[in-house]
């Protein structure tokens, strides 16, 4: 039987806001239900009005998966994919690769540089803006196999797989359209620590699955594929090279949900606790506010003034999360106007984080999100 998680209200979030709103035709803040499926796998319930706002959204051009590009974090994303690529795959040469939801053709860009024939296709406008820079060719519209007339040696898709609310579907037609003796190449993030952990920062509508790594190679075993399926070191996601094969079924944890809900309200008490604590007469300030803007959200109607919102992406300065009035500041910002203490929220980079706060001399308590979970 479906188990159900209500989590209440989270902010709607697609792109970084100039304003601390979304567009009109999009709403600020949506319902979010978790359900754990007679399969096992933790998902968002299925609906149509969520679904709905998403088809909008990645038609305005969503970015809140880190994007590969040429240069920033986007440089390193890419750089650390394409090495696990190379690994699985070596020569990639004269070889044609379909990447779906290809972003602004970086990616491919790189992978014709060695010789590969590449395609891409992206709803966002960002394709359009990277056929243009990368000079590859990139199909303006959202994947359907039925448009699809050509094989492929190689199909990738970044941060993609936990977008499509059917995923088993999705992978039956990626399957369909790969050549005999083809690779499927995907990244989904690493959800695992964040289950573990009681986290909700990591549930947003646009992500329709939470995979593990036991729960992504099962999804792979029932769609009739094998594999190796790795835990990068880098930025928290789960990279995969699939092919077609059989293995036996794999177990799961059919409680896994009901674990997560029971220390998820542990950890929202302790945490708003912790704020309330420190708000009280100190200034608090949080460092890649992305992670904690579920758990303000459900925490409060609005979110107090004396929080300061910190992210050393570039992109990310001077915007706004919807619903929410604060603006993101960086680094500089903070040097310059230090707040008392500084909830860092980022279980990947929150430690280099940390040591760069104390070798910069700045006078400011520095706390990782993840002890406050201890």
């Amino acid at each position: 039987m479906e188990k159900k998680y209500d989590i209440g209200d989270l902010p709607f979030y697609y792109t970084a806001l100039t304003i601390p709103f979304n567009p009109i035709d999009l709403p600020n803040k949506l319902k979010f239900a978790l359900v754990q499926d007679n399969n096992g796998f933790i998902r968002q319930q299925a609906s149509e009005q969520v679904q709905n706002y998403l088809y909008q959204a990645y038609q305005k051009g969503s970015q809140i998966s880190g994007m590969m590009d040429n240069n920033g974090i986007g440089r390193l994303y890419a750089d650390d994919f394409m090495e696990f690529i190379w690994k699985e795959e070596g020569s990639i040469a004269d070889k044609k690769v379909l990447e779906i939801g290809c972003g602004n053709g970086y990616l491919l860009y790189e992978l014709k540089k060695q010789g590969a024939h590449v395609y891409g296709i992206e709803p966002g406008a960002h394709g359009l803006e990277g056929r243009k820079k990368y000079g590859v060719p990139i199909l303006n519209d959202f994947f359907r196999v039925d448009k699809i007339t050509e094989k492929y040696d190689m199909i990738i898709f970044y941060a993609v797989l936990e977008h499509m609310p059917d995923p088993e579907k999705f992978l039956g037609d990626v399957k369909s359209i790969l050549k005999a003796g083809g690779k499927i190449f995907l990244s989904v993030p690493n959800c695992e620590p964040y289950i573990q952990a009681g986290d909700i920062s990591l549930l947003i509508h646009e992500h329709w699955s939470y995979f593990t790594k036991d729960t992504l190679e099962a999804l792979a075993i029932n769609c009739g594929l094998v594999g190796n399926i790795i835990r990068s070191e880098f930025a928290g996601a789960l990279y995969a090279c699939l092919e077609v094969g059989k293995r036996k079924t794999k177990f799961i944890n059919h409680n896994l949900l009901d674990q997560y809900i029971k220390k998820a309200e542990v950890q929202k008490k302790k945490i708003f606790q912790y704020i309330e604590t420190i708000i009280s007469n100190q200034t608090l300030g949080i460092y890649v506010p992305g992670r904690m803007i579920n758990l303000l959200s459900v925490c409060y109607t609005e979110v107090p003034r004396q929080i300061r919102f910190f992210d050393d992406n570039a992109s990310l300065h001077n915007t706004y999360f919807p619903g929410i009035d604060i603006m993101v500041e960086n680094f500089g910002d903070f040097a310059d106007n230090p707040v008392d203490v500084m909830l860092i929220a980022s279980f990947t980079f929150g430690a280099s984080i940390r040591e760069k706060i104390r070798k910069s001399g700045i006078k400011c308590k520095a706390v990782l999100l993840e002890e406050l979970f201890m």
